[in-house]
């Protein structure tokens, strides 16, 4: 079984780093849809929208 993770979200930048290290130390493939390192809440906003789109 697989687990694939298509969107990663993390506000704290040292924490976004650590993940795209840990990703690529693995040798594990980019996330399909990105990232934000952001509040969740902003992509309520219009240009969030924009963003998902």
């Amino acid at each position: 079984m697989t687990n694939e993770v298509f969107f990663v979200n993390e506000k704290f930048s040292p924490f976004m780093e650590a993940y795209h290290y840990a990703r690529q130390l693995l040798e594990i493939p980019e996330s399909e849809y990105g990232y934000l390192e952001d509040d969740l809440v902003s992509l309520t906003w219009e240009n969030g929208k924009t963003y998902l789109q």
